[in-house]
């Protein structure tokens, strides 16, 4: 079998060479991406809608996710990154949710998780590969084929891999530097003004961190590098 290449510019055959089976593999792809990130949230929001409590409707969202995790965990023999940081993610407003008799505390729920959330991303800056990547290939590698191109990119070029450890220390730091900030506001100014002021400051810093990584993909050729890997070989 002849040895792939590691040309950035090399597409990968769709599934069976045919843009169905690319499409097919697509659309996989991306409602995995969907149902691991909704999964907990539809549980949570659906439980409280129907009269649920707070605590049991986290438990139960969170006793959803391990369940997701188990066939993937069985069949590869490793555990999805992701999943990981969203089942962390509700288990700490699980506990932050059973400590709730102060007003403040669930204002802090929100702010933690963020704040899990961007230590995840710097933890994966050194250790394993960056949250970034794993992000970008969900979105642009559906085939056995591309996924395995991109692993082979990764080891290979050292300024992919600096693309996403740059991306991924940016959205960490911002992601637990906001955080912090309304941590900080959320136990000094009255909770009637936190209740909206906190949405805004997330909402702003997620804005900002978008643009900048867009901004960064196009200045230093990410775009080019994982776009490539997202398209069928033409004929």
């Amino acid at each position: 079998m002849p040895e792939m290449k590691l040309d950035t510019g090399t597409s990968l055959d769709a599934p069976g060479g045919t843009d169905a089976g690319y499409r097919s593999a697509r659309r996989k792809s991306l409602f995995s991406l969907v149902f691991g990130i909704g999964l907990p949230i539809v549980v949570y929001y659906g439980l409280t809608a129907l009269g649920l409590g707070d605590g049991p409707a986290l438990g139960v969202a969170a006793g959803a996710v391990a369940v997701s995790l188990l066939p993937k965990a069985v069949r590869e023999r490793r555990l999805d990154g992701l999943g990981m940081v969203v089942l962390a993610t509700c288990l700490i407003s699980l506990a932050l949710a059973l400590l709730s008799g102060n007003e403040r505390i669930i204002l802090a729920k929100d702010p933690a998780t963020s704040g899990l959330a961007g230590l995840a991303f710097l933890a994966t800056c050194v250790v394993g590969r960056p949250a970034t990547f794993h992000f970008s290939r969900r979105l642009r590698a559906f085939t056995p084929e591309q996924r395995a191109h991109w692993d082979r990119l990764w080891a290979t070029e050292a300024h992919f891999r600096s693309l996403h450890r740059t991306s991924s220390a940016v959205w960490g730091a911002v992601l637990f530097g906001e955080s912090v900030l309304r941590m900080v506001l959320v136990f000094t100014l009255p909770p009637s003004v936190m209740v909206g002021l906190s949405t805004v400051i997330e909402l702003v810093a997620v804005a900002l961190a978008i643009a900048w990584t867009l901004w960064h993909r196009r200045r230093h050729g990410g775009a080019q590098l994982e776009t490539r890997m997202a398209r069928p070989a033409q004929a």
